[in-house]
């Protein structure tokens, strides 16, 4: 049952732009928002797809790569999200 609830809220896109969001948001500036960004979810991807091939011997390569290519694009939403915020005060 907890596992089915963690399953649907992680599931959903939005948790993971609110957790970029926060994580940009406490950075000191642009450049470390989107360092930190990267690091989360290249961290988040890697760890998802090791344990799901180890532990169940499921590796989707079509995922990965698209999972891969938002990591990869996320540290510009960070970067620009954390100028943004920076530039208003």
């Amino acid at each position: 049952m907890f596992f089915a609830i963690i399953s649907d809220i992680t599931t959903s896109i939005g948790v993971w732009v609110v957790l970029a969001t926060l994580i940009s948001v406490w950075s000191k500036n642009p450049e470390y928002a989107a360092l930190k960004v990267l690091a989360f979810f290249v961290g988040m991807l890697l760890a998802y797809y090791i344990y799901s091939h180890v532990l169940f011997g499921f590796f989707p390569i079509y995922y990965f790569i698209r999972w891969g290519v938002i990591a990869l694009v996320s540290p510009f939403c960070a970067y620009i999200f954390k100028y943004k915020n920076k530039t208003r005060k």
